[in-house]
């Protein structure tokens, strides 16, 4: 099994105008992913968090990696991932990242052979794969100081 990683996407700042989703993101990560046909992509993407800031843009996206490139598409989310960049997402997730957050997980997670963990092992043949989300609360160090 061949598993590629990639960080920090940020994927909204690849959109052109003029182009659609899938034409913007074939003209920038089809290189990154292909190398132009020199390379031979991976069975597993992993990313590990700042996928972008739109979530129905992020999941349109990892379905185009999906179906072009990698069988199996693993995620843990970053802080870019938490935020809300404008009013309409302060609206629509009742300026609570959390539930952005939480729509983020549930949007992958339905989608088959897409994962996004935090906190939880998968199984893909016979390999696991665990992971949390990179945002750090400080719970560790209150529960260190307290045992």
């Amino acid at each position: 099994m061949k598993v590629d990683i990639l960080s920090d996407l940020h994927l909204d700042f690849y959109y052109k105008p003029h182009l659609t989703i899938s034409e913007s993101i074939a003209s920038f990560f089809e290189l990154v992913f292909t190398d132009d046909e020199t390379r031979k992509v991976g069975d597993v993407l992993i990313i590990a968090g700042d996928i972008g800031h739109y979530n129905e843009q992020n999941i349109e996206v990892l379905k185009i990696f999906q179906k072009k490139f990698y069988k199996h598409i693993i995620c843990v989310l970053g802080n870019h991932d938490y935020y809300l960049v404008d009013n309409e997402a302060k609206y629509t997730f009742e300026n609570n990242s959390f539930k952005r957050v939480e729509d983020m997980r549930k949007l992958i997670n339905q989608e088959k052979n897409m994962y996004c963990l935090d906190g939880k092992v998968i199984e893909i043949e016979g390999i696991r794969f665990g992971g949390a989300d990179g945002w750090y609360d400080g719970s560790l160090e209150c529960w260190l100081a307290q045992n």
